[in-house]
């Protein structure tokens, strides 16, 4: 069965503007997908290449193997756009008699009307109602070819909170019934509550692709880095004032900076391993595991007691846990002992792995394709 919607390489400008810049997406049949990003990410120009209304100027775009113009005259795809196509003289259901008409073969009226909710303001003039029923209407003007995929853009633009839950409400129940239904917002909640998958787009590019929980792990995990970045500086000056007050430590100007370059890198290690937990486990208890994992290294590293009270066996193991590096540089400047290579290895090796897997787990997660 042909994917619903296939984009490979897709790019679109507009003169010296470049809005999409090769989005890969492959979304399959009876998925629920948001669009997610802030005004001029890209949605839009995207999903006006769905609909046919213009050509990419490089990569494919394919709605159920054939030309988005075809899938469209087949009645496979329909829209609900932010505004216009409404003539404010008609009422309601006249509006949806006239738009059955443009289709070989069209729902009822009456049960449209009644999947968009808006079955009480049949008769209503398209002019008196609310910005939420007239989304509703375009919603059931939608329905009338019983397409296999539904198309939103910025549906609840300009919608107060009650037009936007009747609305979604519509929505899924509709989707409940296995419609593929794609949806473009900047409304974070909307896609958290409504979308079983979402995809993250930012200056015309997939910056993210997986579900709410995936996403807001990794808009998470990018604050926890700069935290990372914060606190392990403020451990280094931490551990140099404790030593000009000890008087202890007595080293040449550049070991000391040798040193506090080695702590802040080792305080990286927190920030790459929270990072790289988080994807291979992406839940709602994944800190705690963190956690967890973070005072069995430390224990194993001799941060908490030194590791000369181990035995020769385990103070040899210590050398190969993550955090044994970092333990070891705490505790250099002072004890003004001499700076061993072993711990700088310790931590970069650590470093590349876990970053290195974070980010082999982040590619997989947005290469859906």
């Amino acid at each position: 069965m042909p994917l619903a919607v296939d984009l490979r390489g897709v790019h679109k400008s507009f003169g010296t503007v470049k809005a999409v810049r090769g989005i890969d997406l492959a979304v399959h049949s009876g998925e629920v997908i948001a669009f997610l990003g802030p005004n001029g990410a890209g949605k839009t120009s995207t999903i006006d290449m769905i609909l046919g209304l213009s050509r990419p100027t490089d990569g494919e775009v394919e709605v159920f193997g054939m030309a988005p113009r075809e899938a469209i005259s087949r009645g496979l795809v329909s829209a609900v756009m932010q505004s216009g196509g409404l003539l404010k003289d008609l009422n309601v259901g006249e509006t949806l008699r006239y738009t059955s008409k443009l289709f070989a073969s069209s729902r009822p009226v009456g049960e449209v009307l009644a999947r968009a909710g808006i079955a009480e303001i049949e008769d209503r003039m398209v002019g008196k109602c609310s910005g939420g029923e007239q989304q509703r209407l375009r919603f059931a003007m939608a329905l009338l070819p019983d397409p296999e995929l539904l198309i939103l853009d910025e549906p609840t633009q300009g919608m107060d909170v009650e037009g936007r839950r009747e609305f979604w409400k519509a929505i899924t129940e509709d989707a409940a019934k296995g419609r593929t239904i794609l949806f473009a917002t900047h409304y974070l909640e909307e896609a958290d509550a409504y979308a079983g998958r979402i995809v993250l787009i930012r200056t015309g590019e997939i910056v993210a692709d997986g579900t709410a929980a995936e996403v807001k792990s990794l808009a998470a995990g990018r604050t926890k880095m700069l935290t990372s970045l914060v606190l392990g500086l403020a451990a280094v000056l931490a551990v140099y004032i404790v030593g000009a007050i000890t008087g202890k430590p007595s080293m040449p100007v550049h070991v000391w900076i040798i040193t506090a370059l080695c702590l802040w890198i080792g305080s990286l290690l927190f920030a790459a391993f929270g990072l790289f937990i988080g994807y291979l486990l992406p839940s709602e208890n994944v800190m705690q595991i963190i956690g967890f994992a973070l005072m069995l290294f430390a224990f194993g590293g001799g941060v908490f007691i030194p590791l000369s009270q181990f035995s020769s066996t385990l103070q040899n193991l210590a050398q190969y846990t993550p955090l044994y590096g970092l333990s070891q540089l705490v505790h250099y400047p002072l004890t003004g002992g001499s700076l061993h290579p072993t711990w700088v290895v310790n931590l970069i090796v650590w470093l590349m792995i876990f970053v290195g897997g974070a980010a082999w787990r982040f590619r997989r997660d947005t290469a859906r394709v």
